[in-house]
């Protein structure tokens, strides 16, 4: 969905779709601030920056075909848990 490889939520993004897709749905957060030792919020932060920064600039059509999933109006964009939960149950069906 356009989110760059050389932004830090990208490498925290991906691992929680990961921890999300194998069972650990509730604390993602914290176990890569553990890991990564930053702040739950730092973490949550950084996802939601590059998040945020891949619907402001990425195209439209191209957001539409890879991010399927409602989206509030007002926000106009997803939430973390949004995000991360659409693509985690993308795997976890693909694997089935």
């Amino acid at each position: 969905v356009g989110i760059s490889p050389k932004m830090v939520g990208y490498r925290y993004l991906t691992e929680a779709i990961i921890l999300v897709a194998s069972g650990e749905t509730n604390n993602f957060s914290r176990i890569l601030g553990e890991k990564y030792k930053k702040t739950d919020a730092s973490i949550q932060r950084a996802m939601q920056n590059a998040i945020n920064k891949a619907w402001r600039s990425s195209d439209i059509e191209d957001l539409l075909e890879h991010y399927t999933a409602r989206i509030s109006s007002e926000k106009g964009v997803p939430t973390v848990t949004e995000f991360i939960h659409y693509y985690s149950n993308l795997i976890s069906v693909g694997l089935k």
